[in-house]
């Protein structure tokens, strides 16, 4: 099987300090520095965004299976997609992840599935065999 994981870091916090803020603003090769960062994270964002299969809500989710949701036939799985937390419909379209079979909505586990490579309730990894 193939398995993913996407690493995922932290910004850092604002302590409130308004005194960093300004000894940082002095300084334009800073913040020249962490502007690169950003447009370098979003030219990354953006490329995998335009990785995925036309009409697709994410390149994991993609290569996932997409089931109606049959309440009798998924008795014993969650009822709600734990992204959104809405009830799921009957014959709604759901995908279930591998391993620890938590469901969700595509559209809602697209984002978190593409960004960290877990599963967005239990953080396990997600193994597409």
């Amino acid at each position: 099987g193939l398995a993913l994981r996407a690493v995922w870091e932290m910004p850092p916090e604002d302590d409130g300090d308004d005194d960093n803020a300004n000894a940082n603003a002095g300084g334009d090769e800073n913040n020249n520095q962490a502007d690169d960062g950003a447009e370098a994270t979003e030219a990354k964002a953006s490329d995998s965004a335009t990785a995925a299969p036309s009409g697709s809500c994410g390149t994991i989710v993609a290569r996932m299976p997409r089931v109606p949701y049959d309440r009798d036939l998924h008795q014993g799985l969650d009822e709600m997609c734990a992204v959104c937390t809405c009830e799921l419909e009957p014959a709604e379209d759901i995908v279930i992840v591998p391993g620890c079979d938590h469901v969700f909505h595509p559209e809602c586990l697209a984002p978190w599935a593409d960004e960290r490579g877990t599963c967005a309730k239990c953080l396990q990894v997600i193994i597409l065999e």
